[in-house]
């Protein structure tokens, strides 16, 4: 087993409040007993998340921001596989992260 198996934690939605240990606040809507899919709305604040991977695919909307009041830069740093990019993602953009894909995020 390498380092990066031992260290990445994994989220599997099919387990209920699966990212509730990585992300600072709770899911808003998330789904149940849908059949093979899983559909989670999170409304989160500037956070850092820890090295991890997904069971499944996972597909991310940016929606707009539900208050005036909230700073919503949608810029930050990605990490997948290790490799560190600048990740800008305007209202209405989607990112794609492939099952078991070593991904992190600020």
């Amino acid at each position: 087993m390498s380092l990066t198996e031992q260290t990445t934690r994994v989220i599997d939605y099919r387990q209920d409040n699966a990212a509730g240990s990585l992300l600072p606040k709770s899911a808003v809507l998330s789904s149940s007993n849908w059949s093979n899919i899983h559909l989670t709305l999170y409304q989160q604040p500037k956070f850092d998340i820890a090295e991890h991977h997904h069971t499944m695919h996972v597909i991310a909307l940016a929606l707009p921001c539900p208050s005036a009041e909230q700073d919503c830069n949608l810029s930050g740093d990605r990490w997948l596989e290790g490799k560190r990019c600048k990740a800008t993602r305007n209202i209405g953009d989607i990112a794609i992260i492939p099952v078991n894909t070593s991904h992190r995020c600020n």
